[in-house]
C-alpha cells in the first residue's frame, strides 16, 4: 500500500498568510510519519520559493495552476490521503497544532 499523501493547496499570498499556511500544513504532515507532502502554490511573490526551501518535511513544492491551487486538480485523492482545504487554514485551527521550526 502506498504511503498517504498530504496535499496542501496554498491560496493566500501575503507574506504572513503564506508563511502561516505553510507552517500549518507542515505541522499536519508531522503527524504522518511516512506521508508524501506536496504543496501546490502560485509563485507570484519573490519570497515564496525561499520559504518553501526551509520546510523540513516537504517532498514537493509544485507551482500549480489556478485549479490546482484551489484544490480541484491535484490528482487522485486516495482513502488514506489528506487534502488540506483552505477552510482549515485559520488562526483557530493553527493554535491547536504545535508548529515546526523552519530550517535555514
Amino acid at each position: 500500500m502506498p504511503p498517504p499523501r498530504i496535499i496542501a493547496p496554498i491560496k493566500r499570498i501575503a507574506l504572513g498568510d503564506f508563511l502561516a499556511d505553510v507552517m500549518f500544513a507542515s505541522a499536519v504532515r508531522a503527524f504522518f510519519e511516512d506521508a508524501q507532502f506536496d504543496i501546490y502554490y502560485r509563485n507570484n511573490r519573490p519570497y515564496m520559493n525561499d520559504i518553501l526551501r526551509c520546510v523540513p518535511n516537504l517532498n514537493r513544492a509544485i507551482e500549480g495552476s489556478e485549479a490546482q491551487v484551489a484544490g480541484r486538480d491535484v490528482g487522485e485523492v486516495g482513502p488514506r490521503d489528506v487534502l488540506l482545504d483552505n477552510t482549515l487554514f485559520s488562526d483557530e485551527q493553527m493554535l491547536g497544532i504545535p508548529l515546526p521550526t523552519l530550517r535555514p
